[in-house]
């Protein structure tokens, strides 16, 4: 150890024993990887490839080049090729010229062998993807005249093959031994195939891990002759990467023994050493840091990494923040991930680009850099930083994203797991019931009984539509004589009926989708024909259309109205993108931050319809789910190739790019025309006032004035007896050249203000209002196709930094982009399509899991809009999956849904508190133990109180009485805020983004400016000082107190009347009693 003495200087006696045990471990490697090396050239390869610095090629001398590469991680006895989906073209390849491909391709056709070790990352075989290990392939005739080896997609296992011109075939199929344990539990497996010809027989074999796994005689040859490029870890497309680590990938120009494999297996599973389990404290961690870390970022890295104006470079090392920051390549440190941290890639000169330090003389050591991956991997602490708990660290750059399929549970498959048989027969009638039951008993928790009918169909009906039952409904089921079961089912169904279950569960809907009937921001400009879109969801869900076409109609409704054969079909289909058209709306000008508009749209799309923060990908790859910025951006693509509308801006009030309601029976030329005329007035009543646009207006009036002036003087001259002609010629070229500078006036700003110049503002003005009130069509407020192309990344999420170009695709952890062919259009078809595939692990389980939490008061997963890493597990997994495939058995319908949830013993159970021991031990009610009470929302308030009054209005209404949108000017000092009071259900009224609705407000209504899956509850005085005092209370009081008076004669009659209309029950003794003492003291008083 005395080569390393200086390196131990100055280190306690505690701290010597823990670097030792790790630079033991670090020289054994080495010591052992070197071995290796000579065993395997000692077999004389023609080529080696161990993607270690300094590595030797073998006798073909191919020298290794990457494309797109990740950064190496551990291997066997050093760094490994590493390959994933997160970067699609990644690969290892060695560019062949004719001699190197006829010395490859002999040695191919005669005797060899394949030798490598693999470690397989990827998750399960679902049908759709192979993982590519090594190509040599005719990319003209593939799977002719080639040679590869893959992951098959349908099993998961290991092919070889080399296929000749014809379809004579050498093929090898053999068990993936990865796929038999836990993801967690892989490691690296030594494959080695060899190919033994005689002149007219070939024997190949495979072998894993030492031993023989496969053999295949073929008789006859089999021989090909291609010039494609040898490929490791990706096919000849580019397209489908093996998802893992390669590495110590041999052949040789001969079939080796078996004893000789099984030899370079026993070598090499020496250097598969487990990691050195180690447990430092803080204070060490801190003291690691300060000795042997902080000086190498001083000396080595801190005169081009200052943080500086001047600095050399935009990464800056002088915090932990500014390395978990990182500069234009990302963040340059993953906390617990140094294989993923571009820093270990950048010192270990592994990245394409980053190679530090740069001068080839000051690399850091094997030592050195052994200290950074400690450091990093310790959690990266630097004292005085905050902390990241392990469990929240996640990689950010692409090629870093990793798919967990035990951490990211909501991404993999559904699993259909059989309701398991409860003890107790009355929760064997529903399935549902036998799961929450089985869970609810390994808690040793006792439900709560039954609860009574009257407390039961309060709880349906408030549930399904947002109102009480009415007396006479509460005595028909009181009073049905059917058992419980039957008489409940009765009343379910009865409900789902009801053009009431509509206006409530559109209400939940549009929560979701943050509607409003204003644009936002500046102005808050109103959206006239809003209220369609509202109107469809409430009667689409009435309907009960299913939410598969339900989510296809509002992401892509424009595109299947075309569709129909229906003009009123289309109609609906049409407003049903309001979903995205009513995104908010940002800045001043159509034009601006249309980039914000389209985030909104995406994570209103990712949290509403799949639960998961889309968003958090946009500057970077998501920080804890496997969304790399290249998802976001594919989806960006498909939303940047849309068109949407718009009410006006502050300052560009007319409206734009509007469409006609009935997309069969229009022109969309004819209606772009219609916008872009009204468009361009406006352009020119906006700006007629500036002051850089009044010298060309006085420029062009002099001219005016001065060309009608000689016009009249050359009829003048040219009438006269006597013609001047030297006059009349001089005149003429005059005229000729005031009638250029007059059009070189009226072309200014390629001749925007024309008719501003020809005919004067009120002209303009009055021609802009003709079209306003005579438009061609009915216009709404929907999307269309746009110009179809792809998005470049924004880095860092700035639309003005671009980076690479990324093909439209959805979530690459679900479908690979390879495997998304988005040819014409914008590709929102194909998105809404792939949502609502019935294999999508998440659009139906967030689905369900909303409904049950409409119905519980908590989800199964209780963050209903997060399913990633940094939301809730479910509490019962198999139930969310029974539910969310029974839902698409049953059509995608929502009303069988709430009728299978509401039907269970588990949503009947009384609400009364338990015993202690249950309160104690669940107070939350997780295990579903009785029933969680809950509180009314804003809406259910106001038309519980409108229903008791006798003044609500059950008729949907139209439009809302708005100024038409030519006859307003609204911006930052006048922006648009009115209520239009009616008696008509609370989801009819006027819904505003930046001001809330008097009466909702105070009673916690969503937030307008983005999806809400849940809504806050407070408890504030406002709210009781409104039910106490307000217009509204004393209003509906007075009309209920009329309603009492006309219903019965007597002050006890009034009272029962009272108790029925507002409780649905008669009123007892002791409450009459003390109803009546209260009044007489009152009138006393």
């Amino acid at each position: 150890m005395t080569t390393h003495s200086k390196w131990w200087s100055g280190y306690n006696a505690g701290m010597a024993r823990l670097y030792l045990i790790i630079i033991f471990f670090l020289i054994g490697t080495t010591a052992s990887a070197n071995e290796y090396a000579a065993l395997v050239l000692k077999d004389k390869p023609a080529l080696y490839w161990s993607y270690s610095p300094n590595q030797r090629t073998g006798a073909l001398k191919l020298i290794p080049e990457h494309a797109n590469s990740l950064p190496p991680r551990r291997g066997i006895g050093g760094l490994a090729g590493t390959y994933s989906r997160s970067s699609l073209t990644s690969r290892c390849f060695a560019k062949l010229n004719d001699e190197s491909n006829r010395s490859l391709i002999s040695l191919l056709n005669n005797s060899f062998t394949l030798e490598l070790w693999f470690l397989d990352e990827a998750g399960a075989p679902n049908d759709k993807i192979n993982y590519s290990i090594l190509y040599k392939a005719d990319g003209s005739n593939f799977t002719k005249n080639s040679m590869w080896l893959y992951r098959k997609r349908q099993d998961g296992n290991l092919m070889f093959t080399i296929q000749s011109s014809s379809d004579a075939m050498i093929r090898l199929e053999f068990k993936n031994p990865a796929l038999e344990v836990p993801s967690s539990e892989r490691t690296f497996h030594h494959l080695a195939i060899t190919v033994s010809r005689t002149k007219d027989n070939i024997a190949a074999t495979a072998y894993l891990d030492g031993k023989a796994v496969t053999h295949a005689n073929i008789e006859g040859v089999v021989q090909f002759d291609n010039n494609g490029d040898l490929i490791i870890g990706n096919n000849h497309p580019h397209n489908s990467p093996w998802e893992g680590r390669l590495d110590e990938i041999a052949l040789y120009p001969r079939a080796l023994t078996p004893p000789e494999i099984s030899n370079h297996f026993e070598a090499g599973t020496k250097l598969i050493t487990p990691a050195v389990t180690r447990n430092p404290s803080l204070a060490e961690k801190e003291r690691f840091f300060e000795t042997s870390i902080r000086p190498i970022l001083s000396d080595r890295c801190a005169a081009c990494h200052s943080g500086d104006d001047d600095s050399e470079s935009a990464l800056s090392v002088q915090s932990r923040g500014d390395l978990t920051t990182g500069g234009i390549h990302g963040p340059a440190i993953v906390p617990f991930r140094a294989e993923d941290s571009l820093l270990i890639a950048a010192i270990q000169k592994t990245h394409k680009e980053l190679r530090m330090p740069p001068d080839e003389d000051d690399n850091l050591t094997r030592q050195e850099i052994a200290l950074f991956y400690q450091w990093i991997d310790d959690g990266a602490v630097w004292p005085g930083a905050p902390s990241i708990p392990e469990n929240a660290s996640r990689a950010t750059a692409s090629e870093a994203v990793e798919f967990d399929p035990q951490v990211d549970w909501a991404f993999v498959p559904r699993r259909i797991t059989q309701p398991p048989k409860a003890a107790a027969e009355r929760w064997n009638r529903n399935p549902i019931d036998q799961f929450v039951e089985t869970a609810r008993s390994k808690e040793k928790l006792t439900s709560n009984p039954r609860a009574d009918r009257l407390t039961l169909i309060r709880r349906a009906t408030l549930d399904l539509t947002g109102l009480p039952p009415t007396v006479d409904e509460v005595t028909a089921y009181l009073e049905d004589p059917a058992d419980e079961h039957t008489a409940f089912a009765s009343v379910v169904d009865r409900l789902l009926e009801s053009p009431r279950y509509g206006e409530r569960q559109g209400r939940l809907w549009l929560d979701i989708a943050r509607y409003a009937d204003t644009q936002g921001d500046v102005g808050d400009i109103p959206i006239h024909s809003a209220y369609l879109y509202r109107n469809w969801v409430i009667n689409s869900l009435n309907e009960d259309m299913p939410y598969k076409l339900f989510v296809q109609a509002q992401i892509a409704g424009d595109l299947l109205a075309v569709l129909s054969s229906s003009s009123e079909e289309a109609k609906g289909l049409n407003v049903a993108t309001g979903f995205i058209s009513l995104s908010r709306r940002f800045g001043n000008r159509k034009a601006d931050s249309l980039h914000m508009t389209i985030e909104d749209t995406i994570d209103t799309l990712g949290r509403g319809v799949m639960g998961i923060t889309l968003r958090c990908a946009r500057c970077h790859d998501h920080k804890f789910d496997p969304i790399p910025t290249a998802d976001y951006y594919g989806i960006y693509g498909i939303f940047n190739s849309t068109v949407y509308p718009w009410m006006g801006m502050s300052d560009e009030k007319s409206p734009l790019n509007l469409n006609p309601h009935d997309l069969l029976n229009s022109s969309t030329t004819v209606a772009r025309e219609y916008w872009e005329l009204i468009a361009r007035y406006e352009y020119q009543v906006n700006n007629h006032f500036r002051p850089w646009l009044k010298p060309t207006l006085d420029a062009f009036k002099r001219a005016d004035v001065a060309l009608k002036s000689q016009k009249a003087m050359l009829v003048d001259l040219e009438g006269a007896a006597n013609k001047d002609t030297d006059a009349i010629a001089s005149l003429m070229k005059s005229i000729e050249a005031l009638e250029s500078e007059r059009e070189s006036h009226l072309a200014f700003r390629s001749g925007k203000f024309r008719e501003l110049m020809l005919h004067g503002l009120n002209w303009i003005v009055q021609e802009k209002d003709k079209l306003g009130k005579q438009p061609p069509y009915e216009f709404v407020f929907s999307v269309r196709e746009g110009d179809a192309s792809d998005s470049p990344i924004h880095l860092r999420g700035n639309p003005e930094n671009h980076g690479e170009v990324t093909p439209r695709h959805f979530l690459s952890t679900i479908t690979p982009p390879n495997e998304v062919k988005i040819a014409n259009g914008s590709g929102r078809l194909q998105l809404a399509q792939w949502l609502t595939e019935d294999s999508h692990p998440l659009t139906a389980r967030v689905l369900v899991n909303r409904i049950w939490a409409q119905h519980f008061g908590q989800g199964i997963v209780k963050t209903l809009d997060n399913f990633g890493r940094q939301g809730e597990r479910p509490t019962h997994p198999e139930l969310l999956d029974w539910l969310a495939e029974s839902f698409i058995s049953d059509g995608w319908s929502l009303k069988k849904l709430h009728r299978q949830i509401m039907l269970t013993e588990t949503y009947q159970l009384s609400s009364l508190d338990g015993n202690e021991a249950t309160q104690t031990s669940d107070p939350e009610n997780t295990w579903l133990w009785k029933f969680s009470r809950r509180r009314l929302d804003a809406e259910s308030i106001r038309d519980s109180i409108l229903f008791a009054s006798g003044n609500l209005e059950l008729s949907q209404p139209g439009a809302h009485p708005l100024d038409p949108w030519y006859k307003t000017r609204y911006n930052l000092n006048n922006p648009f805020h009115k209520e239009y009071d009616h008696n008509h259900r609370s989801v009819y009224l006027i819904t505003q983004r930046i001001f809330r609705h008097s009466i909702l407000g105070l009673f916690d209504s969503p937030d307008t400016n983005s999806s809400t899956a849940e809504r806050s509850s407070t408890t504030s005085p406002a709210q009781a000082l409104f039910l106490m005092n307000s217009e509204f209370i004393r209003k509906q009081s007075r009309s209920l107190a009329g309603l009492a008076v006309e219903q019965a004669d007597t002050e006890v009659a009034r009272i029962d009347w009272l108790f029925k209309r507002i409780y649905g029950r008669a009123v007892t003794e002791s409450e009459r009693n003390e109803i009546q003492q209260f009044l007489n003291a009152y009138r006393q008083a």
